[in-house]
């Protein structure tokens, strides 16, 4: 991609110019150490930056060739300084030179308390070098708390800052494999972000933790208000936030314009709390979804609530009035079917429903289509239903026929009845049974009873499992017609009489 075909831009990342200059003495305001020993001659200056391109996405990576020149003024004026490092590794849109490691800076070239540091890019296949506009306003001078570091031999300041509010606070590239920020403070705030136009705190690639607070006396980290995500964490190889204690909040996000929080990929838990001593997260007040949980995984949950105190409940739902929903179950936006199981890895795991008062079931509740409340067996079958007009059938096997729904009265015993009409012809009439009938029931014994439908008295003559006979009382040759009522026992529960009732006043122990 050629540098010269599209607008690039730097994002300063730190005061690069604070660090330069001599120690104390001569008449020089006080500057941090230089980089050898205290009291010597600095000749480089520690400088990272970022390149972007016009969407603010970061250039591609590779080597690039970088002019630096340092001015007094913003355009044009006397040039101070300059130098052109070649082949500077840039990994993520960032990189990190010395300036000065190839022409040494002049302390006179730092006399003026403001400076301008001009920086061309020249990308692979370029002829010349595209200056990024506008130059970068830099200081010269340490600011307050940096001489304190004069005896520190590693160049660690007590402050970061850039001279734009646009550009990040604070940036961290890439730790490695350790910690991409590490704070030890006691008496304050470990990290203060202010005010930032852009990222409060951006940690783009950490081997380890991006943002590790070990323990807090208050809030672990805390967002008063963001226009943008609070805590956004792109971080795939260990946690992208974590807290391991905090006598307040762990993270506390006042306000958010978006998202209070966003975890776009986690390889194990996107928010994952330890220990809580009141609630372990919680949404005051949102103008979307208080909390959402998605899952990728078939062996995992979107959401997953436990309770490890006997007594105490897993997971409470409220809705706002008596007329909302307190649970919605199903999938979203797409019309499934809501179901509720028991734990599946356990094959004993009850599901009991417990009421202080009343439970009420409302089938088609938006009154569309006919709604039946069901049992169902192991098998997946019906085997006992009740519709919206209050209909109850249970579903019988047929045998050859498959299920069949059959439809209860109330009796002492598990009965099944058919009913019919059939004809006397001279006297006599033989009824074959409904051969469906006949693989519901057991025909061994069952009862007949008989209307005849005129001036002739009938009686049973006989009866096997595939018909039963009906004769005219005295020989009588009458020719009428008569109904019939057969009952038998529901074949495999023929012995089932009388048992006691389950009440549901005593619960099963496991």
């Amino acid at each position: 991609m050629s540098t010269k075909r599209i607008a690039l831009t730097i994002l300063v990342a730190s005061a690069v110019l604070l660090a330069v200059g001599a120690g104390p003495g001569a008449g020089q305001p006080a500057r941090a150490l230089p980089e050898s020993s205290a009291g010597s001659a600095r000749t480089t200056i520690p400088y990272a930056g970022r390149l972007s391109d016009e969407a603010g996405q970061p250039v591609v990576e590779g080597a690039y060739d970088l002019a630096f020149a340092l001015y007094t003024v913003e355009s044009g004026g006397e040039l101070l300084w300059s130098e052109v490092q070649t082949g500077v590794v840039v990994k993520g849109g960032a990189f990190a030179v010395s300036l000065g490691s190839v022409t040494p800076i002049q302390p006179a070239a730092l006399g003026s308390q403001t400076l301008w540091l001009a920086v061309g890019v020249r990308g692979p296949g370029d002829a010349g070098f595209a200056p990024l506009n506008p130059r970068q306003r830099v200081s010269a001078a340490a600011p307050a708390g940096a001489a304190a570091n004069a005896a520190c031999p590693h160049d660690h300041f007590g402050e970061f800052w850039s001279a734009s509010t646009a550009t990040d606070g604070l940036w961290i590239y890439n730790s490695g494999t350790g910690d991409g920020l590490q704070v030890d403070s006691e008496g304050s705030n470990g990290v203060l972000v202010y005010h930032a136009a852009s990222v409060g705190m951006q940690v783009y690639e950490a081997g380890n933790d991006g943002v590790y607070v070990g323990s807090a006396g208050d809030d672990g980290m805390y967002v008063n208000e963001a226009g943008h995500p609070g805590i956004t964490s792109p971080s795939p190889n260990s946690n992208g936030f974590e807290v391991a204690g905090a006598e307040a909040s762990g993270l506390y996000v006042g306000y958010a314009g978006l998202d209070g929080v966003t975890v776009h990929s986690a390889e194990w838990y996107g928010v994952y709390v330890e220990q809580s001593d009141s609630d372990g997260v919680r949404v005051q007040a949102a103008g979307g979804n208080g909390m959402v949980g998605i899952s990728v995984s078939s062996m995992y949950y979107g959401g997953l609530f436990r309770n490890d105190v006997a007594g105490g409940a897993g997971l409470y739902a409220a809705g706002g009035d008596n007329a909302a929903p307190d649970l919605v179950l199903g999938v979203y936006g797409a019309g499934d079917d809501g179901r509720i199981y028991s734990y599946p890895e356990v094959t004993s795991s009850d599901i009991l429903l417990f009421s202080n008062d009343e439970v009420h079931i409302h089938l088609d509740e938006d009154d569309d289509e006919s709604g039946t409340f069901a049992i169902y067996n192991g098998a997946n079958t019906a085997v006992w239903t009740v519709g919206e007009k209050g209909a109850v059938t249970f579903g019988t096997e047929a045998g050859a026929y498959g299920p069949r729904a059959t439809y209860p009265v109330r009796a002492t015993g598990d009965w099944i009845e058919d009913f019919g009409t059939a004809q006397l012809a001279d006297g006599q009439a033989t009824v074959t049974i409904e051969p469906v009938f006949s693989q519901m029931v057991s025909l061994t014994e069952y009862q007949v009873f008989l209307t005849p439908l005129g001036d002739c008295a009938l009686y049973v003559a006989d009866k096997t499992p595939a018909s039963f006979a009906v004769r005219a009382m005295g020989g009588q040759r009458c020719s009428i017609a008569f109904d019939y009522r057969l009952v038998a026992k529901r074949l495999g529960n023929e012995d089932a009489r009388l048992e006691p009732a389950d009440t549901g006043g005593e619960e099963e122990e496991d």
